[in-house]
């Protein structure tokens, strides 16, 4: 496979230069719904080009949803890649275990893992079988690529893990304090209803409240999410709060780590204020083949930052991709 940098669209490119990009992927994707082990939908996106030798599958983070890395599947796509992205479980147009769409709930971290293989299994296997993969998952995306190659430690090629949420940050509460709340919560109201300290979807948030860096992508995103009542889901429930705080014994678990053979991308963000980085360095010390890359500036949306911290990004990016 020849392998080639991609053109990274700057700032001020952004807003010319998209709709061309979008317009492309249009009519290349091919859109379905994938059954989870429950024989509920999972809402799939899949670009596959019938010369591309190697496949690779986006793992979108907390109130993401896969048409917010439609850029990223652009640069993908056009390096050589067969490219799947999904909507995880109770984000955007897959399958919610409960009825209040503003709500994000999940009642077992693993489920989240189950459903990646069964989006590998009857989406990237059945369109594009045989062919190496490639994961890439951002902030509780990369907890769920973490967990998955912990369960499968020899069936991906390579990991690239954005902002990995290891441990999400609790505004100076303690880990098992929060941990403590969740389930007193759950207990006494319901593990389905909403964190009392869980945030909500604000239409007119203001660019600086942010963790983008880049204006142009941050108006396309939330005028996205204006579009589109089922990616406006922002608000954790008991159940996911408490998920989301206990994965962190998983991830770090030396035992599992140790199982895993993948060679592994970790890229922290020096400026986040969503997750911990100290304890993305612990993975990185923990998996056997993992190189952590601390991006200077960045903060939480690596992928949503100034020029200079974008380029670099995928400069690493496919550096490691290029590693044989």
């Amino acid at each position: 496979m020849k392998w080639e940098q991609p053109n990274i669209i700057t700032e001020a490119r952004y807003d010319r230069e998209m709709p061309s990009v979008l317009a492309t992927l249009a009519a290349i994707e091919q859109t379905q719904k994938i059954p989870t082990k429950e024989g509920f939908p999972l809402f799939c996106r899949g670009y596959v080009h019938p010369d591309h030798q190697k496949n690779l599958v986006i793992v979108h983070g907390y109130t993401e949803f896969s048409e917010k890395y439609s850029e990223a599947v652009w640069y993908f796509y056009n390096a050589g890649y067969n490219v799947f992205v999904y909507d995880q479980r109770g984000h955007g147009y897959s399958h919610r275990e409960i009825e209040d769409g503003k709500l994000i709930h999940i009642s077992s971290f693993d489920r989240y893992v189950d459903d990646l293989e069964q989006v590998i299994t009857h989406q990237v296997e059945e369109q594009a079988g045989g062919l190496p993969i490639t994961l890439f998952g951002h902030s509780m995306g990369g907890a769920v690529v973490v967990r998955y190659l912990q369960r499968f430690p020899d069936k991906i090629e390579k990991a690239i893990l954005c902002a990995p949420m290891v441990s999400p940050k609790t505004h100076k509460i303690p880990r098992l304090l929060v941990l403590r709340e969740a389930n007193r919560q759950g207990k006494r109201f319901g593990f389905d209803k909403r964190f009392p300290y869980s945030g909500d979807f604000n239409p007119r948030v203001a660019f600086e409240q942010t963790q983008d860096q880049s204006r142009a992508r941050f108006r396309a995103m939330l005028n996205l999410r204006l579009k589109h009542p089922e990616y406006q889901s922002s608000t954790a429930t008991n159940g996911w709060m408490r998920e989301a705080v206990k994965v962190q014994d998983a991830l770090l678990c030396k035992k599992e780590c140790k199982s895993v053979v993948t060679p592994v991308l970790l890229l922290s963000a020096q400026n986040d204020k969503t997750v911990k980085n100290k304890y993305q360095a612990k993975l990185a010390k923990r998996l056997p083949n993992c190189q952590m890359i601390s991006i200077e500036g960045a903060t939480h949306n690596i992928y949503s930052g100034t020029d200079g911290v974008v380029s670099y990004y995928y400069s690493q990016i496919f550096a490691f991709l290029r590693e044989e």
